[in-house]
Parts: structure tokens; C-alpha cells; sequence
């Protein structure tokens, strides 16, 4: 399949969307990102492919709706359906801009159920341009999908025929280079450009130290900031090659069959 014509061009699309200011809410093991954000952005984009236009999406009771649906898939204990928060705050992430269809001016607050039809969110020049074409729109939902919701991509995934689903697959390898760079970004920038395992720390150059993928990306398709690790290229290839591993305990367990550490026998060793 011929890559889309916004392919080389798009890299800051994807890292914007993997960076999303979503905030953060719950404690102790409920702790998480407000899934609020992407399930829109998931509504948002049956909503295009049911008008046809790639610019503006309209605050409407089928998006309040839909977005409640995919929400109840994804909800957790402290998380409250509200499409309106997101509607109104998607506009911080740079690419959103919720406002008055008749004259475009922006909207001072959160839209209420009385404005349906009366509010949209204005997409950018650069977003819209992207969703024109299925190929972009498939690869934004992957993307939002393996960023935030993993655990729950089939579910959240359209119904399709099998020639598209195999289609979409096709596209979501196209985008694996901005995926990539995306996911890159932010876990250089949690690990601060350190590897977890020697403490290699190294900007210039970048090449040095890898994002990896604790669960591999082809067997889980999870791009969440929880799956990932900075590892210089010597640990991120023995951990690749399942001679060593993390561990609940912040050590690293070392296989049996990995050649001694710093020629000592060794099963364990400390994270840096």
C-alpha cells in the first residue's frame, strides 16, 4: 500500500496526540490518565466519517452519545462521563478550538446540552488535513488506541469487514514511524535520557539510548508510557534477546543461560 501523502510531514500530529494533557486522577492502583481526551477524539472521528468534514466537529447529542458508549468501555472507578470537559479543554492540546458555528467566535466555557448544533470544535489546518483521508483517520484512531487504551482495542475499534480490518493494519504500519518517534519522545523524556539499567545517559547522540517496549509492540500493540523503558542499545538488545529482565522489585533478573555479569555469576542485579 502506497503511503498517504501526509506521511513525511505529520511526525508532530502523533506527538502531540501521545501527549494529550489529560490530567491525572484516582490513587493507589486506580491512579490513571482522565481517559476523557482521546474517547472524544475516538467520537470525534465517526463523526467525520459520517459528514464527510474534516474541519470542524459538532457538539450534537450522536457525539454526546457515542462518546458515552466508548466511555463505559474504558471507565474506571473515579472517572465521570462528561463530554463536555474534553469538548471544551481539548483546546489547550494546540490542535482544537471549540466555538460558535454561526460567527466562530470562541466559546467562554464548557458547551451545555441546550448548545447541540450551535457548537463545534474547529480543527486545524494541520488536523484537518489528516482526517481528510481514511488512511489518516485510521492511523490517528490506532494511534489514540495503543497510546491509551491497549487493554481495550478491540472493543473500541469500529466494526469492520475483514478486508478492512486488514486494510487498517496496512495503514497502522505506514504510521509506524511516527508511532515510533511519538513513543520515543516520551519516554526519553520520563527517563530523562537514562538507561534503567547502567545509567548510561546520553542526548547527543540520541541514537544511544532506545525506547523499549517492555511488552513487544507486535504482540500487545501497547504504546502506554507503563510499557515502555529507556535502555542504551547493549541492554535493549539483551533484553530483546530475554537474557535479562525487569522486575517488581526494581532489580533485573538475569538469565541462566546470559554469560556472568562483570565476570561474576550473578541472577539479579539492581536497576541504576
Amino acid at each position: 500500500m502506497d503511503a498517504p501523502s501526509w506521511y513525511p510531514t505529520q511526525m508532530e500530529l502523533f506527538e502531540t496526540l501521545y501527549n494529550l494533557k489529560t490530567g491525572i486522577i484516582g490513587q493507589g492502583p486506580e491512579r490513571h490518565e482522565r481517559p476523557h481526551k482521546p474517547i472524544l477524539l475516538l467520537a470525534a472521528l465517526e463523526q467525520i466519517e459520517q459528514t464527510g468534514d474534516p474541519t470542524r466537529v459538532l457538539w450534537n447529542q450522536a457525539l454526546r452519545g457515542r462518546f458515552k458508549e466508548l466511555f463505559s468501555v474504558v471507565a474506571r472507578r473515579d472517572d465521570s462521563p462528561e463530554p463536555k470537559l474534553p469538548f471544551y479543554y481539548l483546546r489547550s492540546d494546540g490542535f482544537w478550538s471549540p466555538v460558535w458555528v454561526a460567527d466562530g467566535r470562541p466559546l467562554k466555557g464548557e458547551p451545555l446540552v441546550r448548545d447541540c448544533g450551535l457548537v463545534c470544535g474547529q480543527l486545524s489546518i494541520e488536523m484537518a488535513q489528516v482526517l481528510a483521508s481514511r488512511s489518516g483517520r485510521d492511523a490517528v484512531r490506532s494511534a489514540l488506541i495503543s497510546r491509551y487504551f491497549p487493554e481495550h482495542a478491540e472493543a473500541l475499534q469500529p466494526q469492520q469487514t475483514s478486508q478492512e480490518a486488514a486494510e487498517n493494519l496496512a495503514i497502522f504500519g505506514v504510521s509506524r514511524r511516527k508511532r515510533s518517534a511519538a513513543f520515543r519522545k516520551q519516554i526519553m523524556a520520563i527517563y530523562e535520557h537514562q538507561c534503567a539499567a547502567c545509567g548510561l545517559r546520553m542526548t547527543q547522540p540520541a541514537t544511544l539510548v532506545d525506547a523499549a517496549h517492555l511488552v513487544p509492540f507486535r504482540e500487545g500493540a501497547n504504546d502506554h508510557p507503563t510499557n515502555g523503558i529507556a535502555l542504551c542499545k547493549n541492554h535493549h538488545w539483551a533484553m530483546d534477546q530475554g537474557l535479562i529482565a525487569p522486575t517488581l522489585e526494581a532489580t533485573w533478573a538475569v538469565s541462566p543461560t546470559s554469560p556472568p555479569l562483570y565476570g561474576r555469576p550473578s541472577r539479579s542485579t539492581t536497576p541504576s
